[in-house]
């Protein structure tokens, strides 16, 4: 089979790790498969290559121009399947499907977790008629879609992410820490909730209570971070904590910390959460979207409230009271949940159901 994965950018974040993902197990599968984007960004190069993954960076500005280079790659690729990921790609690839020549079976996926039901929203689901299948990654999602566009309802197929638990994995021997860590993954952007955390880090200090915070992401927009980073100086947390710049080896980070935090105001199926967890690690993430599915409060970490400080404080300093045997069962359990529900092989084979 032919394959054709679309996406805009091939950068840091969780859409491309995942869409990554697929296209390791679909060439292991065997199938002829094409990596396509057109935004600039070299973060996965090596590793795609080092795995043997076809991909093209085909660089490309403006939405008529994107759609004229997608029919073109359609038209010489000749895929069988086209699997979309993101808000723009999937419109395109709707477009696509509907004026290119060449025919194949679309499937769309759903990256996030809709807040508002606006008039973009409401174009990309009426395009979604021309998709074969809709593939959000959260049940929130498909909770939003069932209600705002039931006539999608029997094109929609969930399937959460998967978690290569060959590389996320607990370390062997993990490193005594002088001070507490908790390590922060996610872009410095309004949503992952970065002001009301750095407060809530704030108030867990004057409670005295000793550790750091090393965020790793890359800011969106430069504006918000310099934000950011004006509070923690406000508030005389600049020994404390750090900001760190998206990495490829995002696994030593997690080997390094004591514990994980996602305060988030929203999200859609978060990788980084998972990866923790199979990292073995004890967690505090808001109680919003998938989360609460994903992992169990007050069994492998603690569920708070994004927008009270006060109680993301407590989070912080209920996780700071646990022995150190208690947080090491917490993150026993935490890679249990990975293995039991959020595994490669069960990623594998719920997107053989819809490929065919």
């Amino acid at each position: 089979m032919r394959v054709l994965l679309f996406i805009d950018i091939l950068g840091s974040g969780g859409a491309q790790r995942q869409i990554v993902n697929l296209a390791e197990v679909l060439c292991a599968q065997g199938h002829d498969l094409l990596l396509l984007d057109y935004w600039d960004s070299d973060f996965y190069d090596e590793y795609l290559l080092s795995h043997q993954i076809p991909f093209e960076h085909c660089l490309t500005k403006g939405k008529w121009n994107i759609l004229q280079m997608f029919k073109r790659k359609v038209e010489s690729f000749r895929p069988d399947v086209v699997i979309a990921y993101l808000d723009s790609p999937t419109i395109i690839a709707c477009l696509g499907k509907l004026c290119a020549q060449h025919k194949f079976r679309l499937i769309v996926s759903e990256r996030n977790t809709t807040q508002c039901n606006n008039w973009k929203t409401r174009l990309r689901m009426n395009l979604f008629r021309l998709a074969d299948v809709v593939v959000p990654n959260s049940y929130s999602q498909k909770a939003f879609i069932d209600k705002h566009y039931p006539f999608l309802r029997d094109k929609v197929v969930t399937i959460t992410n998967m978690v290569d638990t060959n590389r996320f994995t607990s370390p062997w021997n993990k490193p005594q820490n002088s001070m507490f860590r908790f390590v922060v993954v996610g872009r410095v952007v309004e949503q992952k909730n970065p002001l009301r955390f750095i407060e809530a880090v704030r108030l867990a200090k004057d409670a005295g209570y000793e550790f750091r915070v090393d965020w790793y992401g890359d800011p969106y927009p430069q504006s918000y971070f310099v934000q950011c980073q004006e509070m923690i100086k406000q508030m005389d947390l600049h020994a404390c904590f750090q900001f760190h710049p998206a990495t490829q080896d995002i696994v030593a980070a997690y080997h390094l910390a004591d514990a994980f935090v996602l305060p988030s105001i929203y999200e859609g199926f978060p990788n980084v959460l998972c990866e923790a967890m199979a990292c073995g690690l004890p967690v505090i993430a808001s109680n919003v979207c998938d989360n609460p599915f994903i992992m169990q409060d007050k069994v492998n970490g603690y569920l708070l409230d994004p927008y009270d400080v006060s109680n993301m404080a407590a989070a912080i300093q209920q996780m700071l009271n646990l022995s150190d045997e208690e947080r090491k069962k917490m993150g026993q359990k935490s890679l249990e949940i990975i293995k039991e529900h959020f595994s490669k092989d069960q990623f594998e084979e719920s997107y053989n159901k819809i490929l065919y």
